[in-house]
């Protein structure tokens, strides 16, 4: 593979343009270490795919990709990316513990932020304050490149377990890490006096703090606990996706404060728990007492961290293309703009790495370097489709109600972790009256018409859990609570709708995924349960201002699921992977 890999590089050399390689000088950092890993992984699949390919600088370029706001920039460098990793949208911080305070108060960063040739940000809502907040040559610089974490084989728990010295680490069912503001004592105190509650009703547990622990250390701690916690350092901040996508890829259930980022709230909502911060004592104690809640968290957080990988590849690909324009806007004034901003900065140590390519001599051996690969055209593309049947009892029609298919697509996307726009789905009713001597049997509920999948994104692998079983209806089939009042079509009383949603999920993927797909997609479709869907799709309908009340004799519930046996596959015409 290196042999290929450098003869690549040599032809790329003497076609004229030259792809730049990049170097990562906190990929040992312990704590963005595991980021560093996946964007790694990420910008390789995104140079095979072409998605640089309009670079237009003929010269050998090095591009540092760097995430702390003070980190070094290589000597080497001609560019560096900054991954805006700091919570510059929020209040201001007022403990010393925490290093960032306040976009204002760091001059230099603003500097940094301005000689960077790309600046990347995980957070839409601080995409928005920069834009706002930056001046208009920093802004037209501002990509959204969603943050996630790697894991393999080497970064599960077992190895660290099996150390002597992590064997005699004191293990905690409920941890948090980070530093320790004056808020974050408070919560750990809250969580202190819970646990003492449920050890007063003969439940005993765990609970530790630890601030300044990083690496195997940390590690050896998450491993051992059952709940991860998280809070905000200040005010207003985004939701700290750096700290909680590592643990997503270790299945782990995590509980976080609602944040000012209502995308990746509504985006992480469901593979955590996310609640007001006074709340988090609370949750926690559901989950301790709940099992098969936290067991069901945990592969829904480790679904959502394959999820976010996969939505990296289609998101970078743009974010690359606007780099390449970017620089080709800059060629006139190229001498000045190479190396703008850098001498600002100490240089990281690094070894000269030269690439001769004339001589042979192409060499990308230092630490942290991506050979620049051969670019792999993608021609086609694969749909992935698999679909089922959700039986639903109901005081009402609700099939006359728009909502309803609304709220029902995203019930479903949200146990099934797709989006939306994946789910498309039909709805049928039939009344059934109460049977007597005089009537025919109930009739049974015409099937729907398939309905027309939307273009859906990238598909979320997951774990294959054996699906759970049917909920038990909130409501007895011949209630005597009925309503005798009209909302579309309610029924008098031992009377109800019987309702038939037939849906279909779609994702597109790259041929090469297409067979994990399919496996995928039937196994999380199998795994969503009736109690979870009827919930889900209850509180979506109360967006819509529909509510149901048992006690006025109108309810919902979901009754059966059919789950798809196989998944269908079909080609389509050359595109992208659809956004995530």
């Amino acid at each position: 593979m290196l042999h290929i890999s450098l003869i690549a590089s040599l032809a790329l050399c003497l076609e004229g343009a030259v792809l730049p390689t990049f170097v990562f000088p906190e990929e040992e950092d312990l704590y963005f270490g595991q980021n560093v890993d996946q964007i790694k992984r990420d910008i390789g699949r995104a140079l095979d795919n072409g998605c640089l390919d309009a670079w237009p600088l003929e010269d050998q370029t090095e591009i540092a990709v760097v995430f702390r706001h003070d980190s070094m920039v290589p000597e080497t460098s001609d560019f560096y990316i900054q991954y805006q990793m700091e919570q510059v949208a929020a209040d201001k911080a007022q403990d010393a513990a925490v290093g960032f305070r306040s976009l204002a108060d760091h001059v230099q960063y603003k500097r940094k932020l301005a000689g960077a040739l790309q600046v990347w940000e995980w957070s839409p809502h601080q995409m928005d304050f920069l834009k706002a907040t930056m001046p208009g040559d920093i802004a037209k610089k501002l990509a959204y490149v969603p943050l996630s974490s790697s894991t393999d084989a080497t970064d599960g728990c077992d190895a660290v377990l099996d150390e002597d010295w992590c064997q005699q680490d004191e293990p905690a069912d409920v941890l948090f890490f980070g530093s320790m503001t004056e808020s974050r004592k408070r919560l750990c105190n809250m969580v202190d006096e819970e646990l003492d509650r449920l050890k007063s009703g003969g439940r005993t547990f765990s609970h530790q703090c630890v601030s300044g622990s990083f690496g195997e250390a940390l590690k050896c701690k998450v491993c051992k606990a059952k709940i991860i916690y998280s809070d905000h350092s200040r005010e207003g901040a985004s939701l700290e996706v750096h700290r909680i996508n590592p643990l997503l890829t270790q299945g782990k259930a995590v509980v976080s404060a609602k944040s000012a980022d209502k995308f990746l709230d509504s985006l992480y909502q469901g593979a955590i728990e996310l609640v007001d911060s006074q709340e988090i004592p609370k949750a926690i104690s559901k989950l301790l007492l709940d099992d098969v809640r936290r067991m069901k968290l945990e592969w829904r957080s480790f679904a959502l961290s394959q999820q976010l990988q996969r939505k990296a590849q289609s998101v970078l690909c743009q974010a690359f293309r606007s780099m390449a324009n970017l620089a080709t806007e800059s060629l006139d004034s190229y001498d000045a703009w190479k190396r703008a901003g850098l001498q600002d900065y100490v240089p990281y140590v690094a070894e000269r790495r030269m690439q001769t390519c004339l001589t042979g001599n192409c060499s990308n051996m230092t630490n942290g370097t991506i050979p620049t690969p051969t670019p792999t055209p993608m021609t086609t593309l694969s749909k992935v489709q698999a679909g089922g049947l959700a039986t639903l009892r109901s005081s009402e029609d609700v099939c006359q109600d728009p909502a309803t298919v609304l709220a029902f697509n995203a019930a479903v996307a949200m146990q099934a972790n797709v989006p939306v726009a994946a789910v498309s789905s039909g709805c049928s009713s039939a009344m059934v009256s109460p049977p007597s001597p005089s009537h025919s049997p109930s009739p049974t509920p015409s099937p729907s018409p398939t309905p027309t999948p939307s273009p859906s994104p990238t598909p979320t692998p997951s774990p294959s859990p054996s699906p759970s079983p049917a909920a038990s209806p909130v409501v007895p089939p011949n209630s005597s609570n009925s309503s005798n009042s009209t909302s579309g079509r309610r029924l008098q009383a031992a009377s109800y709708y019987m309702i038939n949603m037939t849906y279909v999920v779609e994702l597109t993927v790259h041929p090469n995924e297409t067979n994990q797909t399919s496996i995928d997609l039937v196994n999380i479709l199998a795994a969503m349960k009736t109690s979870d869907l009827q919930t889900e799709m209850i509180q979506q309908l109360a967006n819509f201002n529909k509510t149901f009340d048992v006690t006025q004799g109108t309810y919902l519930t979901v009754e059966a699921l059919t789950a798809p046996q196989t998944a269908t596959v079909t080609s389509v015409t050359s595109g992208t992977v659809s956004e995530i």
